[in-house]
């Protein structure tokens, strides 16, 4: 018996690990529905612009992306109200609105920070600066969960 469980779970961790490695989208990173809002659903996808020299950048030398917010099951939106897409830092200084989306959509944008929160709101016809409506969906891009290893939890706590 244990000759044969051996060999599965070895061909199983194998593909697990190719899976990963070779997944066409490394940074996608899930979209998380609010309260109330189980039924949506999202996520975004980002890659680097192409570039002939390797690696995109801005003027000020910041990475170029390319950001694909897809949507699925979005709430019916009451009269006067859209969905929409924003993107914000890890401290709210900038936000940025992407536009609409539809209840199973999808919306494409480049960006140039590496660090942000996307955000799924519902608006009224008038936008403003940031969102105002209740949020529907949100989430994280993989490079905010980078963070200094001195401000991990485990080194804040308090003597005994």
């Amino acid at each position: 018996m244990h000759w044969g469980r051996g060999p599965a779970l070895l061909g199983v961790g194998l593909l697990l690990v190719s899976l990963t490695v070779w997944s066409p989208w490394p940074d996608e990173f899930p979209l998380y529905p609010t309260m109330g809002n189980e039924g949506a659903s999202g996520l975004a996808r980002m890659h680097q612009v192409w570039s002939p020299f390797g690696v995109s950048l801005t003027t000020d030398g910041q990475v170029s992306y390319e950001l694909t917010v897809v949507v699925r099951d979005l709430p019916a939106a009451g009269d006067g109200e859209s969905h929409h897409v924003w993107l914000a830092t890890k401290s709210l200084d900038r936000i940025r609105h992407l536009g609409s989306v539809e209840s199973t959509d999808s919306l494409t944008s480049e960006l140039d920070w590496s660090q942000f929160l996307v955000v799924v709101s519902r608006e009224s016809e008038e936008v403003a600066g940031k969102w105002a409506g209740p949020v529907v969906l949100r989430g994280h891009s993989p490079g905010s969960l980078i963070r200094p290893l001195w401000g991990h939890p485990i080194f804040q706590q308090t003597p005994m």
